[in-house]
């Protein structure tokens, strides 16, 4: 989490960026991340993946590991005791098929990509 003396420069980052992102060819920036979800990235999809990242730990998704389970992605709740991670039910072939899958939800949760299951 930033620190709150950088919480409004922070804020006004991303305000701005996600702005720009409203107005971005979202297909492409998905595109681009799917061929490449660990990067580089081109400036536009790195800024916009900066300001994802440096959200808050409450809410976040994470990618986790389990045996004989293939790569999975939790949401951490912040509870602060066990169980604090709410794993979802989708497995990945791979630690990038599970990037991208967060990469989308992100979007999904701002409204500039389709819910999964509806007709593009």
């Amino acid at each position: 989490m930033v620190r709150d003396a950088a919480q409004p420069i922070f804020e006004h980052f991303s305000r701005a960026t996600l702005s720009r992102l409203a107005h971005s060819d979202i297909d492409a920036l998905v595109a681009t991340h799917a061929a490449n979800p660990f990067g580089p990235h081109p400036d536009e999809l790195a800024r916009i993946l900066n300001v994802f990242r440096a959200q808050g730990t409450r809410g976040k998704d994470v990618i986790l590991s389990l045996p004989n389970e293939g790569w999975r992605v939790a949401t951490i709740t912040g509870r602060g005791e066990e169980g604090s991670v709410s794993v979802t039910e989708e497995r990945y072939d791979s630690v990038e098929e599970a990037e991208h899958a967060i990469f989308l939800r992100r979007l999904r949760a701002l409204g500039l990509a389709p819910q999964p299951g509806a007709d593009a």
